[in-house]
């Protein structure tokens, strides 16, 4: 098992690197190493590890441990929620995220299914870029309108 890779130009799963989505005034900068958080816990919780080329992180290990870790994890993807949510994200984003650790927590916590489940959905990347994608957008809008 090796630990992923990381690249700081380019991420495939999340997109262009954070540092080029927003403008170096104090919001950006703000913005910028809050993403950087979540991406790095996302990144230990949903691919972490690579074994015969399948990417995996703790969300999956955890999911081992009936329940509990099941309980762990969704915790952890409610932290990320919880943050987007207090980025102000519009309610029906909200809606897709919650969906998300939903799915992954209720088809998680089945036995052996629940893990195939952790490595496969991989709610936290899910969410992770939905606000990424959602604070680029709204950046744009704002860029646009400021011209």
């Amino acid at each position: 098992m090796q630990l992923a890779e990381q690249n700081d130009d380019f991420d495939r799963t999340n997109g262009p690197a954070i540092a080029e989505l927003f403008d170096d005034t104090p919001r950006g900068r703000e913005r910028r190493a809050l993403l950087r958080r979540l991406e790095q816990v996302e990144k230990l919780f949903d691919r972490n590890f690579k074994l015969f080329g399948i990417r995996f992180g703790w969300d999956a290990i955890l999911g081992l441990v009936p329940v509990a870790g099941d309980t762990v994890a969704a915790g952890v993807a409610g932290w990320i929620f919880w943050k987007a949510q207090k980025l102000g994200v519009p309610t029906p984003l909200k809606a897709k995220m919650a969906g998300n650790i939903a799915f992954d927590y209720i088809f998680g916590a089945i036995p052996l299914v629940g893990t195939i489940v952790d490595v496969a959905y991989k709610a936290n990347t899910r969410n992770v870029r939905l606000l990424k994608e959602h604070l680029l957008e709204e950046e744009e809008r704002e860029s646009r309108t400021h011209m």
